[in-house]
């Protein structure tokens, strides 16, 4: 027997701590630690930003976790998105859940299971989940369809 059933694939990991510049690709871990910018659409099971990330392309992946900004030029596919600070997303948003603090703002749809936010959410579309959660403001530019919306205002 050969050693090509012994082979395993491995993708590798994304590191940026300071001011940096990446390729966008398939990686498994991404953490940017700083300022980062990733040109290109990106696959990974795992991305974290403490700073700023700037993207330019699509983003698919598992859990995300920003604390800090993310402007993200395109489209956005992950199972978890965790926020404290800023999101912006120039196209679509699925994500299955979403929770945190602050703001995200997506000029396309949202769709997912689950949005649990204190802050401002916007969508210039449509902004459809299963439970919507919600302590702050919003604007969504298409119709608000949930099983389930709990809206507490911000109070003077």
């Amino acid at each position: 027997m050969g050693k090509e059933g012994n082979k395993r694939s491995s993708i590798g990991n994304l590191s940026i701590t300071g001011s940096s510049t990446a390729a966008g690709g398939l990686y498994d871990r991404v953490k940017i630690v700083g300022e980062g910018i990733i040109e290109g659409d990106m696959t990974c099971s795992h991305l974290r930003c403490v700073g700023t990330l700037e993207m330019e392309g699509d983003l698919q992946g598992g859990h995300t976790g920003i604390v800090g900004t993310f402007s993200l030029t395109g489209n956005v596919q992950t199972d978890t998105m965790k926020n404290s600070g800023t999101v912006s997303i120039s196209g679509d948003a699925d994500i299955d859940s979403l929770s945190g603090s602050g703001t995200i703002e997506v000029k396309g749809r949202m769709q997912g299971t689950r949005i649990d936010v204190k802050g401002h959410i916007a969508a210039g579309g449509d902004c459809e989940v299963d439970v919507f959660k919600l302590k702050g403001m919003f604007d969504v530019g298409g119709l608000l369809n949930a099983g389930e919306i709990d809206i507490r205002l911000f109070q003077d």
